[in-house]
């Protein structure tokens, strides 16, 4: 949103606004369930537990 911000200052009061619109079409449990699936869609592309381990 920063670069939006900066470069398209025009456009992001707009899309701010369209933002905090889209948050009050679901419910907390619709907006639950979105956020599960897609955790689900993407949980094979991100860093298993064990990886941040063997970071430190």
């Amino acid at each position: 949103m920063d670069i939006i911000e900066e470069d398209y200052p025009e456009k992001y009061d707009t899309l701010k606004n369209k933002i905090s619109q889209l948050g009050r079409l679901f419910t907390q449990d619709e907006w639950l369930n979105i956020l599960m699936k897609s955790r689900a869609e993407h949980d094979p592309f991100l860093p298993k537990r064990s990886d941040w381990e063997r970071k430190d």
